[in-house]
């Protein structure tokens, strides 16, 4: 019979056993590449990498919205910077408008160009990003912010709102700025106004000289009438005749044109050029004394609005004949208040347009800044979570082998103890 007992098996057997276990579970370790498998193994660990799974969870929110706000920065930095080339397109459109030598017909090719370049506007003012919502909508990013209204302006149909993400458990950050901001509270000389109206003011003045003139010359003999404000108003115009030409200043009031007259009569030795009254008294017949020209031109009037249509105020002068009746008349407007308070305007809705920008651009650079804090946070956090959860390969398999090895050895040993009998002891 053999030397052994129950308990002696039983024990070497549980023995056998919880060594198996153990190198099952280091081998466990070994193929997931864990420092362990569950919560019971390493408590005190297992809470840590919770609370640090946590926090990368967070910080990967961050860096999701943190590219939101820079793909939707970046349309519309680019929308505003597209609008801001539009705009200096224009203003240079402005600047030639303003050339004395243009007909009519230039001028009408310079309106047509604008009002493209309007629909342009109000296009980039219209862009959306990746996700189809609008830029420039405030928090209405469903439709478009800005649309035609009955009178043929450009209304916004957005709101004050900004649309803004988390970057930091902190602090939120812009993605846009609101349409009204970025274009409908350009501050000119005239008081706020919107980048649209600026530009349908210059369309207006561009159209108006169309149908109007900078001087009219006759000769001998010429009609001039006024289309002057119930108030008081300053008139200047230079009037050449025979003789020479002379500045002249009077005030005006519609209707009462014996200032003018006076002016006239004061300056005819300068001109050789007299002035009476029409046989309405609303008008003056003006004269050559020794025949030639008469013309009138640089005509500049206090208060004119340049972009009203018909024009508000205006000098009509008008060639006479023998008899006496006219025979052709053209319009003299304030050329000077039309075209270049459109140029200031326009000046100062580019400036306003570029501020907007520079706005967006120091979003886009406060995103740029937090992007990189979030990517070193993120690698702190990817290497705590490695320290907390991933396991040393070299010592779990030399732990393995040596488990292994003391198994198979007490195994052995096992095995030959159990195999004797009382006759291998005498």
């Amino acid at each position: 019979m053999t030397i052994s007992s129950k308990l002696y098996n039983q024990q070497a057997v549980s023995q056998f056993n919880r060594l198996t276990e153990d190198a099952q579970k280091l081998q466990s370790q070994v193929a997931s590449g864990k420092a362990f498998t569950e919560s019971a193994d390493a408590p005190t660990q297992a809470v840590k990498l919770s609370a640090t799974k946590v926090l990368r969870a967070a910080a990967e929110r961050f860096s999701d919205n943190i590219a939101t706000a820079q793909n939707r920065l970046a349309v519309a930095d680019s929308s505003l910077g597209a609008s801001v080339n539009a705009l200096t397109r224009i203003s240079e459109l402005a600047v030639q408008a303003g050339n004395d030598t243009l007909n009519d017909t230039d001028r009408t090719a310079i309106a047509t160009e604008v009002k493209q370049l309007r629909g342009l506007l109000v296009s980039l003012g219209n862009t959306r990003d990746g996700n189809g919502q609008a830029i420039f909508g405030g928090l209405r990013t469903s439709t478009d912010p800005f649309v035609t209204d009955a009178d043929g302006g450009i209304a916004y149909q957005g709101d004050d709102g900004r649309h803004s993400v988390a970057i930091s458990t902190s602090q939120r950050l812009s993605t846009s700025l609101d349409g009204a901001d970025a274009f409908m509270r350009v501050a000119t000389s005239e008081g706020p106004q919107s980048v649209f109206d600026v530009i349908d003011g210059f369309i207006a003045a561009v159209e108006n000289r169309s149908g109007s003139s900078d001087s009219r010359q006759t000769t001998d003999n010429a009609e001039l009438r006024f289309s002057a404000a119930r108030e008081p108003q300053t008139w200047q115009m230079r009037l050449t005749g025979p003789s020479g030409s002379a500045n002249l200043s009077f005030d005006l009031v519609d209707g009462e044109v014996a200032t003018a007259m006076t002016a006239i009569n004061d300056a005819s030795g300068t001109t050789g050029i007299t002035a009476s009254l029409t046989g309405d008294g609303l008008g003056l017949v003006l004269t050559a004394t020794s025949g030639g020209i008469v013309k009138l031109d640089r005509l500049q009037i206090e208060g004119a609005d340049g972009t009203a249509i018909p024009a508000d105020y205006s000098a009509t002068v008008s060639a006479l004949d023998s008899n006496g009746d006219t025979t052709g008349s053209a319009q003299l407007t304030d050329q000077r208040h039309r075209i270049n308070g459109a140029i200031a305007n326009i000046r100062d809705t580019i400036e306003h347009v570029a501020l907007r920008q520079a706005e967006v651009g120091s979003y886009l650079q406060v995103a740029e800044l937090q992007s990189k804090i979030m990517d070193d946070r993120m690698l702190q956090i990817e290497k705590d979570v490695s320290k907390l959860q991933d396991a040393d390969l070299a010592v779990l398999i030399t732990q393995m082998q040596s488990l292994v090895l003391n198994r198979d050895a007490a195994q052995k040993a096992y095995a030959t103890v159990s195999q004797r009998s009382l006759f291998d002891f005498m």
